[in-house]
């Protein structure tokens, strides 16, 4: 049982240091998002405009 549960935590944190990695963690993630999130709005206001001609 302390074995699987050794292994268990192990994975856990190098999962932990997966997702604080600056370059691919949550962090990197979340400003892609956001630069997308952008892009969509404005497109979305572009299209709209066209729509209302």
């Amino acid at each position: 049982m302390r074995d699987q549960l050794s292994v268990m935590n192990k994975k856990l944190d190098d999962l932990g240091k997966k997702l604080d990695d600056p370059g691919t963690g949550l962090k990197r993630l979340n400003e892609r998002i956001d630069a997308n999130t952008a892009a969509v709005v404005e497109l979305e206001g572009t299209i709209k405009g066209y729509a209302d001609a």
